[in-house]
Formats: C-alpha cells, structure tokens, sequence
C-alpha cells in the first residue's frame, strides 16, 4: 500500500508539473495572450469537468 501512495505522488507531481507549463509553452510559441488564456482556461475547464464525472462515475 506504501507502494501504490508512493507512486500516486510521483504522478501527481508530473501532472501538476506538466499542467503547469502550458501557458509558458504556448508563449514560447509566440501565441498571442489571448490564445494562450482560451487554451489555459479551456484545458483547466476540461481537467475539472473530467473530476466530477468520473466522480460520479466511481460512486
């Protein structure tokens, strides 16, 4: 059970990591700060949404 608590955190770390850098990605690309807030924003809305309904899912 350590185990599996163990390799939660590592991945958590990574998808918080990887979520993080979007904005800062898409700005390198020269996207325009629009595009970089409707993307950021849109991907924010999605990962929130997926939460309750495999919420919902799992209950």
């Amino acid at each position: 059970m350590l185990l599996l608590g163990v390799v939660s955190l590592f991945a958590d770390m990574t998808y918080e990591a990887a979520r993080s850098i979007t904005g800062p990605y898409l700005a390198i690309l020269r996207a325009s700060m629009t595009v970089v807030g409707i993307v950021a924003g849109f991907g924010e809305l999605i990962g929130y949404g997926l939460r309750i309904v495999s919420g919902v899912i799992s209950e």
